[in-house]
């Protein structure tokens, strides 16, 4: 009974952790793109 309870807890923290890291990781990879993909890095402009 304690394993799936495991991995049930293991699962929602790997969960709440990607979804903090990932929004981190697309700012910083947007911030180093090189200025001249600009139209890449904003379509809707």
């Amino acid at each position: 009974m304690q394993a799936p309870l495991a991995m049930g807890v293991c699962s929602v923290l790997l969960g709440f952790t990607l979804g903090s890291v990932q929004p981190m990781v697309m700012s910083l990879l947007l911030q180093l793109a090189p200025s001249s993909h600009m139209a890449t890095r904003w379509p809707c402009a």
